[in-house]
């Protein structure tokens, strides 16, 4: 299977600049994007491709890979992989489809969210904010792990200490709650069931 044939959303998802230090905490607190229904066999792999332009100074590609792969740790019924470097742009939200999923940086003077993940038929595209943020407190390994997590199917989680936290919390690791829930979107064996709708979730 291959996971441009599971994508079916329309929207983005924004994720809030703020250091997020809730107090919310609870077992199994990820939440599915929000509803529309696709079944589809496991096994698949999300390809992530990366194209660099405008990232910030010190952003290096093994961080974007590292990133990307955090997911595998889940051992969950899919698999995360890093396609390389391309030169296409992103789908300037969702204005056409080029059936890659790419994740690229904001250009230059544009203040854009500090993470964005764009969806349509066949494919997820990360959008970066390049600036004004300081990638050294903004953690590559809190956000764009968080980011891909929404391709993959997880909506926010009520755990403050899950990377799916709906805003950016510095967590760098899988927490239960984010293996719960992928574990879920993804069994091991036989299907798994997603939902989905357009809109956009924040």
């Amino acid at each position: 299977m291959n996971i441009h044939q599971t994508l079916r959303a329309a929207g983005s998802i924004g994720f809030g600049a703020a250091l997020g230090m809730g107090l919310l905490s609870s077992v199994n607190a990820w939440n599915p994007m929000n509803p529309g229904e696709v079944s589809e066999d496991a096994g698949g792999t999300l390809v992530m491709h990366y194209n660099p332009t405008n990232a910030p100074a010190g952003i290096r590609e093994r961080d974007v890979k590292r990133a990307i792969e955090k997911w595998n740790q889940a051992n969950a019924g899919i698999s995360v992989a890093y396609g390389g470097q391309v030169a296409e742009p992103l789908s300037k939200w969702l204005e056409y489809s080029d059936g890659l999923n790419v994740i690229g940086w904001s250009a230059p003077g544009v203040t854009a969210s500090l993470g964005s993940a764009m969806f349509s038929f066949d494919e997820c595209d990360v959008q970066l904010g390049s600036e004004p943020y300081d990638w050294e407190r903004y953690k590559l390994d809190n956000v764009l792990t968080h980011e891909v997590g929404h391709c993959l199917g997880l909506g926010h989680s009520n755990n403050d200490r899950a990377i799916m936290w709906w805003v950016a919390n510095g967590v760098t690791e899988l927490n239960r709650d984010d293996v719960t829930g992928l574990r879920a979107l993804y069994p091991k064996a036989g299907t798994w069931n997603r939902t989905w709708a357009g809109g956009v979730a924040r």
